[in-house]
């Protein structure tokens, strides 16, 4: 995932990175691993520091945009994974070096966890807004479906019916009987009441 990252991130790895290494070598060969180009390291003049390379460095990485972001965010990954500083021993003042260089690193761990949880926690969210969503068009889509259905009810009711809402009644006195079921003159119909009278 392609991260922007903030200026504060930028520094702290660029103050990791100085930090972990003493040579100019060792740092190249460390900077050479992060994909950076080896025209950049090569054209690193000898009296030039390793904080004014870094700077140039990290400079020309923001100007990249997204991609240089993505390359800085990589070689802090690989710096936070730090356990032990080779280039920092043997030297008068090597127990400072590597205090200083595991503060570093560790600054730069915990910036990486802050990171990754606020990634983390912007995915959860996209992923409820996807969730909410997908239920408010499946109650849409319910609701249509609902609709069009009424309605082809509706177009399906006899003619002569009327259709009411809430309910449906029917207007019988508006339909015409068949003929078999018209009474006749003459028939001896038995009335509900149990009387009889002659059609």
């Amino acid at each position: 995932m392609q991260k922007v990252l903030t200026h504060n991130f930028i520094q702290i790895t660029l103050d990791a990175c100085l930090k972990a290494f003493w040579r100019k070598k060792a740092l190249r060969r460390f900077l050479t691993q992060q994909r950076i180009s080896e025209i950049l390291l090569v054209s690193w003049p000898q009296d030039e520091s390793k904080r004014d390379f870094l700077d140039r460095l990290f400079e020309g990485l923001i100007k990249q945009g997204p991609a240089g972001h993505q390359v800085i965010l990589e070689m802090a990954r690989s710096l936070a994974e730090f356990s032990s500083f080779p280039d920092l021993e043997n030297w008068e003042d090597s127990t400072e070096k590597i205090s200083s260089a595991r503060q570093a690193v560790q600054i730069l761990k915990n910036e990486i966890e802050k990171l990754d949880q606020q990634v983390k926690d912007e995915k959860e969210l996209q992923r409820r807004k996807e969730e909410t969503a997908q239920r408010k068009q499946q109650v849409i889509q319910q609701q249509q479906t609902l609709e069009k259905l009424e309605s082809t009810l509706n177009d399906l009711v006899l003619p002569g019916w009327e259709a009411k809402r809430p309910g449906m009644t029917l207007n019988l006195g508006s339909m015409s009987l068949p003929s078999s079921l018209k009474l006749n003159p003459g028939v001896h119909t038995k009335l509900m009441d149990g009387s009889s009278t002659d059609q």
